[in-house]
């Protein structure tokens, strides 16, 4: 069947997602092959890559200084569309959307489950990790805004709230220009919480699956406790729905809700 990517940015309730598809039999998931198992990768966060830049053999001209890494990620491209009748496989990534492109050339029959969260939990979240050393916003950050003066609207790079509101919006629009349009599907981290049956069943119908009492028993439970764990999927949906507003100061919500308030609108957070 169909291979598929869930993508989303970081500390956008991934784990969560992925835990709840791999509750089902016939399914599963690569955590992160790309960004958590390769040193390379991460190495070309927020580098864009093209269609034209896909080739069989090398798969992009990058990596002939990584062989490892190609090896690697050749097995993957190879694994993903094996899967035996009725199973289907994917990998989560929170990293590539501006490699979608090359990518979908890699695997064209690729389906894409984008998983948005309110940015504001993100930033808040990203924020009281301090994973932003992690991720190494202060390099990849500032590379984009240097590489590309396509982008519609101001690269803020001062301080590192204001990297992490950039790395929200960047991936965002990264994201939106490039998703598959016959083959993608955007889902909210909230209504899997306040209205799971739905929001399960979409997603899962974009796999060529139905859902199963399995994976709901999964989200009942996830939500009966918070655990202490970073990438813990256990948490109060009060947690998951408003923690942020006990952690980002006035200053920062409304520079959030400011910069963001196009894409916070799309996906129905201004209300």
């Amino acid at each position: 069947m169909t291979p598929f990517l869930l993508l989303s940015h970081h500390r956008s309730g991934s784990n969560f997602l992925t835990d709840t598809l791999q509750a089902h039999p016939q399914v599963s998931v690569i955590d992160e092959p790309m960004s958590m198992h390769t040193e390379f990768f991460p190495s070309v966060d927020l580098i864009r890559w093209g269609a034209e830049d896909y080739h069989p053999a090398r798969l992009h001209a990058s990596m002939d200084v990584a062989p490892g890494a190609r090896s690697f990620i050749q097995d993957l491209f190879d694994y993903l569309p094996a899967a035996a009748p009725g199973q289907v496989r994917g990998f989560k990534e929170t990293m590539l959307p501006e490699k979608l492109p090359w990518l979908l050339a890699a695997l064209p029959d690729l389906v894409v489950v984008y998983l948005v969260r309110d940015p504001r939990s993100v930033i808040s979240s990203v924020l009281s990790r301090d994973f932003t050393k992690l991720w190494r916003y202060e390099v990849t950050i500032p590379r984009y805004r240097a590489l590309y003066d396509d982008v519609p609207f101001p690269i803020e790079v001062g301080d590192v709230f204001e990297r992490c509101v950039s790395s929200w919006q960047i991936r965002h629009y990264e994201t939106m220009r490039h998703l598959p349009r016959d083959r993608s599907l955007s889902v909210r981290l909230e209504d899997s919480l306040t209205d799971p049956e739905r929001t399960l069943t979409r997603v899962m119908a974009a796999l060529g699956l139905a859902p199963t009492q399995r994976q709901y028993d999964f989200i009942e439970q996830s939500q009966q406790d918070s655990r202490g764990s970073a990438y813990s999927v256990f948490r109060r949906p009060a947690d998951v729905l408003h923690g942020w507003s006990r952690n980002l100061t006035r200053r920062q919500v409304a520079t959030i809700e400011s910069r963001l308030s196009r894409e916070m609108a799309l996906h129905g957070y201004d209300r």
